[in-house]
């Protein structure tokens, strides 16, 4: 987030605002990429500094609920692709800054309102007439849904350990410059098919990466749309994939990533 960003995506919810009729107030972390900005229809007010911990709502639970969903993405992507892969490192490249934001964005809409809510409550902006919401972020946490193949992988991870596995690792935000740009996946197979060859069943691991295509010339035209349906189709195409792996005795997250 840059302060150019932050006004450009102020000034647009303000234009919706208006043209809805509304006036909100907005609760925003104090940061140098957030600076003060006069609205009609969006008033900002500042949290101190040093308090988000007890103030902010995403604090409360949000930011925890939201890396759930994008670790259940990360396990999904890991038993799809794991029996293609020969190592930990070759699985990784599997992963790059596309997929990432894919699977943000769709955490962010698996995220329920009522999550939101319990968030708000425990930070004390709305009245509660219960004590039910003070365990708001581990109680998402202990009735996280998991799938039968994500709860094998995990074997002796805790849900809890795997989502918080990067709690103690300290990072440093890279300089503008140094960022690089999502490339697009390769096509890994040659279209230099015979023509003359008989027709084929195709594998599910052929149809997966079809889809994957066609999700991404969806993104390259812009057709949010097509886009969504592209990556509802590949999402269907997982779940057989998944399937297809539950069938064989499916290996440990720990056992795949010791070195051979």
């Amino acid at each position: 987030m840059t302060s150019i960003l932050f006004k450009e995506w102020l000034n647009r919810l303000n234009s919706k605002m208006k043209a809805q009729g509304r006036r909100i107030l907005m609760l925003v972390d104090n940061c140098s990429a957030r600076p003060p900005v006069t609205l009609s229809n969006v008033k900002l007010h500042f949290l101190p500094p040093n308090t988000t911990s007890k103030l902010q709502p995403c604090d409360a639970g949000i930011i925890q609920t939201v890396k759930a969903h994008y670790r259940k993405r990360l396990l999904r992507h890991i038993l799809v692709n794991m029996d293609e892969a020969s190592s930990a490192t070759e699985l990784a490249k599997t992963v790059n800054i596309l997929h990432a934001i894919r699977w943000l964005d769709l955490a962010w809409c698996s995220l329920k309102v009522s999550t939101i809510q319990k968030c708000f409550t425990k930070c004390g902006y709305v009245s509660s007439a219960s004590e039910t919401v003070e365990s708001a972020e581990e109680m998402e946490l202990e009735t996280f849904p998991l799938d039968g193949g994500e709860k094998q992988l995990l074997e002796d991870v805790s849900w809890n350990d795997f989502v918080n596995m990067d709690r103690e690792t300290g990072f440093v935000n890279p300089e503008p410059e140094t960022i690089p740009l999502a490339t697009q996946p390769q096509d890994h197979q040659s279209a230099s098919e015979d023509d003359e060859e008989e027709e084929r069943s195709i594998t599910t691991k052929e149809a997966l990466s079809q889809a994957g295509s066609l999700l991404n010339f969806a993104e390259m035209q812009g057709n949010v749309e097509l886009v969504n349906a592209a990556f509802t189709l590949k999402s269907m195409l997982e779940d057989v994939k998944l399937r297809e792996a539950g069938q064989a005795k499916q290996t440990g997250i720990q056992d795949f990533f010791k070195s051979s």
